[in-house]
This record gives structure tokens, sequence and C-alpha cells, in this order.
């Protein structure tokens, strides 16, 4: 699984979910506003910065590392999808380097 292959049920959630979000744009206007103004490439910083991110989140994120052919960064194993994991998976793109990029996944056992 990636940021962009979630199981269905919760791209289905996710979908309910974006309906919400669209009738409640100016809630946020101000989160984008900031992302907008983000000059720095430090993947872990933003996430700290938004509030997305905690510091047991940002230690493990520091602990991945990219996959030998270096296209991808496995998370570890025995990790379950929850929301502390989809944060991981986004904190791993900042082992992404500028060209090359490496994209962090979970591994399914179905």
């Amino acid at each position: 699984m990636t940021l962009w292959n979630l199981p269905a049920a919760v791209e289905d959630a996710f979908e309910d979910q974006w309906l919400e979000w669209l009738d409640s744009t100016e809630t946020w206007a101000p989160f984008f506003a900031q992302v907008g103004a983000l000059q720095r490439g430090d993947v872990l910083q933003a996430l700290q910065d938004f509030g997305l991110a905690t510091g047991e989140i940002l230690d493990a994120a520091r602990r991945l590392r990219r996959a030998p052919e270096g296209g991808s960064i496995p998370l570890p194993a025995g990790c379950v999808l929850d929301d502390t994991t989809v944060t991981l998976l986004a904190a791993g793109f900042a082992h992404a380097e500028r060209g090359k990029l490496a994209v962090p996944y979970l591994r399914s056992d179905s």
C-alpha cells in the first residue's frame, strides 16, 4: 500500500469525507495558504510544523531506509494500516532526493 494505493474501504471513506471537505473550503483556506508558503523541502519539518506528526512518528520516519533498488521505502514489518501508519507513509518521502523519487509503502498481508 502507498498513499496512492490504499484498500478500497479506506478509499471509500475518503471519498465520502471529500464531499464534506469541499463544502467547507473556508475552513481549509488557511491551511492551504500555509502549504503554499512553504519555502523549503523538509518533509519532516513541515509535518511537524503543521501538527501532523509527533516526535515518535518523526523518529520512526528517520529510521526508515530506501530499499536496495532505491525506488522505494518499505515500512517495518508488523505495521498495520491506521492513522499513524498513513502519517509514516507521508513522512517517508523525506528520504527521497531531488530527481530520485522513492515511494514509501506498506506490505499488505492480503
